[in-house]
C-alpha cells in the first residue's frame, strides 16, 4: 500500500481563509451603522415612544408604506413586458433589447421626475393646459400639486420597473412553459389570458411587489422634490436640521426601515434559492411576441430617451455642457475613482461568496448565507443614514475623510456582489 503524503498546512488553511475574508468584510461594513443604531437606542431609550409609538407617527408610517406600495404596484405592472423579454429565448435581438431595458437603473431616479416637470412647465402646451384647468375654478387649485405627485410616483415606478423585471424574470426563467403552450390553444380572450398568467405567477409577483415597495420606502429624492413627505424624507430632513450630537432620535426613528430592510433581505434570499434550486428540467425559453417587445421599448423610451431629450432641449446654450465639465472635472474624476474602487471590492466579495457558498463545508456555506443577508440589509437601508454614520464616527473609528465616500458606497452596494456570487 503506497504511503500517503500528509497535506501541507497552507493547503488546508487557504480554503478557510476565503470565507473568513468574506465574514471580516461583512462585519467591517456592518460595524459602524449597527453600532450607531445600538448606541442611539441605549443613549435615548425615551426616543422609542416619542419617535415610534405616537399615533400620528404610526399613521404617518402607514401613509409612507401606502405610497411605496402604490409605486411598487405600478412598477410591477410596468415590469411584465420587460420580464417576458428578459426570460425569452436567446437571440441577438433579444440580447440587445434586454440590455436596453436595464438602462433606466443606471440613471438617477430623480431624472425622470425632473424631465416630467420640464414637459409640464408653464411655457409648454401641456403646462398651459394644466394651469388653465387649475385656475378655472377655486376648487381645482389642487390639480397642479397632484400632478407633481403623479409625476414623482410614475417616475419612480418607471425607474424601478427594470429591477422588478429582473426579479420577475428570475422566477419565470425557471418554470416549465407547458402552461403557456396549453394556454395558447385555449379560445379565450386576451384579457383572460393575461389574468391567468398573473394567477400562475402570483408568488413571484407578490415577492417582487414587496421588495420594490421596501426599496421605495427608503427612496427620498423625487418624492422630496414633489413635496410628498414620507418616513425617509423626514429622517433626511432631521439629519440636516439637527447637529450630529442630536442624531440619536433620528436613528431610533429609523428602526421601522431596518425591519423592512431585513424583510427585503429575506425576500432576496428567497429569489436566490428559487433561481438556484427550482430549475424545471422541462424549461424551454419561449419566443418573445413583438407586442411585448414594443411595450418594453416604450417603457425604456419614457424612462431614458424622453428625459434625456427633454433635458437637452431645456439648455439655453449648448456650451454649458462643456462649462460643466470644465468646472467639475475633479469631482467627476473623484467619483470615477470611487466607483472603480467599489467595483473592484464588490468583485472580490462576489468571488469570495461564490467560493464559500459552493464549499462542501457547512460552516463556509453558513458564512455565505449570513453575509448575503447582512449585506442585503445594508443595501436596503437608507443610504443617507449610512453616510451620516460614517461621517459622524469615521471608518471603523479612524478619521479618513478621503475614504468616506468609498466606504459608504461599498456599504450600500456590496450586496450586489454577494448576490452575483
Amino acid at each position: 500500500m503506497p504511503e500517503q503524503v500528509p497535506r501541507k498546512a497552507g493547503s488546508t488553511l487557504i480554503p478557510s481563509l476565503i470565507p473568513a475574508l468574506l465574514l471580516i468584510t461583512t462585519l467591517a461594513l456592518a460595524a459602524v451603522p449597527f453600532w450607531t443604531l445600538i448606541a442611539s437606542i441605549i443613549a435615548e431609550p425615551a426616543a422609542i415612544s416619542q419617535e415610534l409609538l405616537r399615533s400620528d407617527r404610526v399613521v404617518f408610517f402607514l401613509r409612507s408604506l401606502g405610497i411605496a406600495a402604490l409605486i411598487a404596484l405600478i412598477a410591477t405592472c410596468f415590469a411584465m413586458p420587460i420580464a417576458r423579454l428578459l426570460s425569452a429565448r436567446t437571440t441577438r435581438t433579444r440580447v440587445l433589447l434586454s440590455a436596453l431595458c436595464i438602462t433606466p437603473i443606471w440613471l438617477p431616479p430623480f431624472m425622470i421626475y425632473a424631465a416630467g416637470n420640464l414637459l409640464r412647465a408653464p411655457d409648454t402646451v401641456l403646462g398651459r393646459a394644466i394651469i388653465e384647468f387649475a385656475t378655472s375654478s377655486p376648487d381645482r387649485r389642487w390639480v397642479t400639486i397632484w400632478v407633481g405627485y403623479a409625476v414623482a410616483i410614475i417616475g419612480l415606478a418607471l425607474w424601478a420597473s427594470p429591477l422588478a423585471g429582473v426579479l420577475i424574470a428570475s422566477g419565470l426563467g425557471h418554470r416549465s412553459d407547458i402552461y403557456d403552450d396549453m394556454l395558447a390553444l385555449e379560445p379565450i380572450k386576451h384579457i383572460k389570458r393575461v389574468l391567468f398568467r398573473f394567477q400562475l405567477n402570483r408568488a413571484v409577483l407578490w415577492r417582487t411587489f414587496a421588495l420594490i415597495a421596501i426599496v421605495m420606502l427608503g427612496s427620498a429624492v423625487p418624492l422630496h422634490l414633489a413635496q410628498l413627505d414620507t418616513w425617509s424624507i423626514v429622517i433626511w430632513r432631521q439629519l440636516n436640521e439637527r447637529p450630529p450630537q442630536e442624531w440619536g432620535g433620528v436613528w431610533v426613528s429609523a428602526l421601522p426601515l431596518l425591519i423592512t430592510a431585513f424583510i427585503g433581505a429575506r425576500l432576496i434570499s428567497s429569489f436566490i434559492r428559487e433561481a438556484n434550486n427550482n430549475t424545471d428540467p422541462g424549461t424551454r425559453r419561449p419566443n418573445c411576441p413583438r407586442t411585448t417587445m414594443l411595450l418594453a421599448l416604450m417603457l425604456v423610451a419614457f424612462a431614458t430617451a424622453i428625459p434625456i431629450i427633454a433635458m437637452m432641449l431645456s439648455l439655453n446654450d449648448p456650451r454649458s455642457i462643456a462649462q460643466f465639465w470644465r468646472m467639475n472635472t475633479n469631482a467627476v474624476l473623484d467619483s470615477g475613482l470611487t466607483a472603480l474602487g467599489v467595483g473592484a471590492t464588490t468583485l472580490l466579495i462576489a468571488l469570495t461568496t461564490a467560493y464559500a457558498i459552493g464549499s462542501p463545508a457547512r460552516s463556509h456555506r453558513r458564512i455565505a448565507h449570513v453575509s448575503i443577508l447582512v449585506l442585503c440589509v445594508l443595501g436596503l437601508f437608507p443610504g443617507v443614514l449610512i453616510g451620516a454614520a460614517i461621517a459622524q464616527h469615521g471608518l471603523l473609528g479612524f478619521d479618513l475623510p478621503g475614504a468616506g465616500p468609498y466606504w459608504a458606497s461599498l456599504t450600500r452596494y456590496a450586496f450586489i456582489g454577494a448576490i452575483i456570487g
